[in-house]
């Protein structure tokens, strides 16, 4: 087909777990998953499953509201997901080109922005103060083990994968799990993976092992994505309880330490919050992360928050001096014209972060925070 819309639609595969369910997509950001219920008595159908989603998705490779993250970013000026999809070979055929692992919610952190269906940190929070969880998390948390992980991995594996260019690993955070280290060792061994690449994203606060570097250098390059929505007690907020001086020690040794074919990328989700202090992000990022121990610049992906930290939640008047700041052609300023609708930001969902975790919002965010009520 010429002139494709994107190339993760017919060429690309988004794995995810829900419970006992199983989600299909071309990507991460598509917004109309197919779901495989009763996951484990289905896997044998994972299959046939995956390539009636390539074909139909190939049939219908045109702009539509499933992609609206992409569209939101491009017309705001911001490079996309979707235009990243065509740095791989496009095939005639629906064969699996990009594939995205999204199957582990084992995270050691509870971000601002996420909430107990990705975290099993803020799913143990949410029982620790006897919040509601739904049932269904529960049982996601329940079955999120070894032995299940490797199940649906080693599904994934009798696919046809032999067209593969890249691999995107999501989570909770993916480097605490061995299951990404199964996947890429039983890979290793089917097909020639030297021209693969493999993205992770991380938040930075797992070290990997020699044995992990090992299984690393069998691939084309790893890029490190991490995720780094602020600076110093802003991203102690957002990230908690991970401490910014911690993550600077961490990013020394992964520079000091990771094989030569690492690169570093960094995913920055704005939010109603971050916004006006975007600058100040950048400034470190320049001044201390700019590129791996080779020159290679680092990668900034930025991408709108949604949830309890919407972006389409941000005050017009934080707006207005985020244009007064960074000029009104700045991206995120862009992005978050594109995005806003007059939303309320839920104030009280952040007055309960602070109780939880003994914070103050309000004194971390001085300059804007008059504006929410």
């Amino acid at each position: 087909m010429k002139n494709k819309f994107c190339n993760f639609l017919g060429n690309g595969l988004y794995i995810s777990n829900s419970s006992s369910d199983l989600k299909i997509a071309p990507c991460c950001f598509y917004q109309n998953p197919t779901i495989i219920q009763n996951l484990n008595d289905n896997l044998s159908n994972l299959n046939l499953q995956i390539e009636k989603l390539l074909n139909d998705n190939s049939k219908k490779n045109l702009s539509h509201s499933a992609c609206n993250t992409c569209i939101l970013q491009e017309q705001s000026g911001i490079a996309s997901y979707r235009q990243s999809s065509f740095s791989y070979k496009s095939h005639t055929k629906n064969e699996i080109v990009a594939l995205t692992i999204d199957i582990d919610r084992k995270c050691n952190l509870a971000c601002a922005s996420c909430n107990e269906n990705d975290s099993s940190l803020w799913y143990k929070e949410k029982q620790k103060f006897g919040l509601p969880v739904k049932d269904s998390v529960i049982t996601m948390h329940n079955e999120n083990t070894t032995e299940n992980l490797i199940k649906i991995i080693d599904a994934i594996l009798q696919l046809d994968l032999s067209k593969i260019e890249w691999i995107k690993f999501g989570g909770g955070e993916p480097l605490l799990s061995t299951s990404h280290l199964h996947f890429l060792t039983k890979l290793s061994e089917k097909i020639d993976t030297s021209n693969v690449t493999v993205n992770y994203t991380s938040n930075y606060t797992v070290i990997p092992k020699h044995n992990v570097f090992d299984i690393w250098k069998k691939y084309k390059k790893i890029e490190l994505s991490g995720s780094i929505d602020g600076v110093y007690d802003q991203f102690y907020f957002f990230r908690w309880p991970f401490k910014f001086e911690k993550l600077q020690n961490n990013i020394k040794v992964l520079y000091d330490n990771c094989p030569d074919n690492v690169e570093f990328k960094i995913e920055h989700t704005v939010n109603p919050l971050n916004l006006y202090y975007y600058d100040e992000l950048e400034k470190f990022l320049l001044e201390k992360f700019p590129s791996n121990k080779f020159g290679v610049p680092n990668y900034i992906n930025i991408h709108p928050c949604w949830g309890h930290l919407g972006l389409e939640s941000v005050n017009q008047k934080v707006l207005n001096l985020t244009k007064d700041k960074l000029g009104s052609d700045h991206k995120v300023v862009k992005l978050a014209e594109q995005v806003c609708d007059s939303t309320e930001l839920n104030t009280k969902y952040l007055d309960n972060l602070d109780q939880m975790r003994q914070t103050n919002w309000r004194e971390i965010f001085p300059d804007i925070e008059k504006y929410y009520v």
